[in-house]
């Protein structure tokens, strides 16, 4: 599993004992109860990218109220 990308994945209970993570993306991912080698070159969060997903604008509409209105 070399370069996956699994961000916002629902990891809960998950086994990757012996698993080749490197560079694999974990952003965000929920990792209760699983089993992820600490050493196994996996990405946690990234700070940058969750600053961009949290943003509201301060005037007008999020995209999703945008889209929940048509």
């Amino acid at each position: 599993m070399r370069y996956a990308d699994l961000s916002h994945a629902d990891l809960s209970g998950a086994d990757f004992t012996g698993a080749g993570m490197f560079r694999t993306k974990l952003h965000r991912a929920r990792r209760e109860s699983a089993s992820i080698p600490l050493l196994a070159g996996w990405l946690g969060d990234d700070e940058a990218l969750a600053e961009k997903e949290d943003f509201r604008p301060k005037h007008g509409r999020t995209r999703e109220e945008e889209d929940a209105s048509r």
